[in-house]
């Protein structure tokens, strides 16, 4: 097995989460599921594959307190290990890498850690992400590929941390700046870094699988990645705030979808889920589209503030919606917000209007 020329063992705790996130990005066209495996749960699969990669770049840049980060791992952890069963045997160490960093980051001991003589006590802290990057590896070469593709690519990730970031705990986030892959290959797309046999084939197959699925949304965010991430790295009086993160995409059925800021994306994300788990069709359907049209009107504001206001006032008022006794001053305040913002966009405040007026009458609040 290759190691990494530059031991691992010089990163912080902190540092190795960002790497693996990084790893566990490189990875995301490589899973497959058996056939009977529903859509819905393939989506579901890789919204929260792409929830913990935020956690992890948020963990590494000092946003989220480990301790912090706790729950959420365990959770994670019990959600993935659902999967096992539904990712196709021969694919399982593509799972792996996710596993492995969920035990560390969770502190749930079920990493088998490697007694072996004159190993430093800090490389058996790191063994998580030197099995991680190994499983990568093995994932990547199934495919008829060298697994110099994940080792050079974790080699120019820890190189650029100990150019840029040494004798710090944290990483910067120009550390996320950089191209997902950056390798160290002849044969490589000039556009992306990435080695053409990936680019052309399997990140291809991936691409096309996900559309006939009418996932598009998943490849769309995972293309932005591709190119680096713009991450913003919070002030320590803040920790537990969520990193911004621009351009991610997300699925709102029949082909349509959503593309902002993360924290925005989560309200939406939050918004359709809701919505969609509602018995009756008629305010399901209504809730439905009010979130597309608003989405739409999201993705037309220039204003970051408003962006947040706006997506905030609509998953106030699908929850409110949802309730058995809905408030009508919040169902009010939210959908006045949403109406006064389309009022700026001649194309969408007569669709918005007509919705929310559906959705009031639903309801009955008038």
């Amino acid at each position: 097995m290759k190691r990494i020329k530059l031991r691992l063992q010089d990163l912080t705790r902190q540092q190795a989460y960002g790497v693996q996130g990084r790893l566990i990005l490189r990875i995301f066209p490589l899973y497959k599921f058996k056939k009977e495996v529903e859509y819905n749960d393939i989506e579901l699969f890789y919204d929260k594959l792409f929830d913990f990669t935020h956690l992890l770049f948020d963990v590494a840049l000092g946003n989220v307190l480990i301790e912090n980060a706790l729950e959420e791992a365990k959770e994670s952890h019990e959600f993935f290990m659902g999967y096992s069963n539904k990712i196709i045997s021969k694919n399982r160490p593509t799972l792996e890498p996710v596993l492995l960093t969920i035990d560390a980051l969770g502190q749930l001991n079920l990493v088998d850690f490697f007694e072996k003589p004159g190993l430093a006590n800090k490389d058996k802290g790191l063994a998580d992400l030197d099995m991680s990057i190994a499983m990568a590896a093995l994932a990547i070469s199934q495919y008829g590929l060298g697994d110099s593709l994940i080792y050079d690519s974790v080699e120019n990730d820890c190189k650029f941390i100990f150019d840029n970031n040494k004798d710090v705990q944290f990483l910067d986030a120009d550390f996320f700046k950089q191209k997902l892959w950056i390798l160290n290959e002849s044969v490589l797309t000039e556009d992306t870094g990435m080695n053409f046999v990936f680019e052309k084939i399997i990140l291809e197959d991936w691409k096309n699988g996900l559309f006939e699925m009418r996932l598009e949304g998943i490849f769309s965010s995972y293309q932005n990645r591709i190119y680096g991430l713009n991450l913003i790295k919070k002030n320590k009086s803040n920790l537990n705030s969520k990193t911004v993160i621009n351009n991610v995409t997300i699925n709102l059925g029949e082909g349509a979808t959503f593309t902002g800021p993360v924290s925005v994306g989560e309200n939406i994300k939050s918004s359709f889920t809701i919505a969609s788990k509602l018995e009756t069709e008629e305010l399901k359907t209504n809730l439905q589209e009010l979130i597309k049209q608003v989405g739409k009107l999201i993705e037309s504001i220039d204003s970051q503030e408003e962006k947040e206001a706006v997506s905030e006032q609509l998953k106030t008022l699908v929850e409110e919606a949802n309730k058995d006794k809905p408030s009508k001053w919040l169902i009010e305040v939210s959908s006045k917000g949403i109406l006064k913002a389309s009022k700026a966009f001649v194309d969408l405040v007569s669709p918005i209007s007509t919705i929310v007026k559906n959705v009031l009458s639903i309801i009955e609040i008038s």
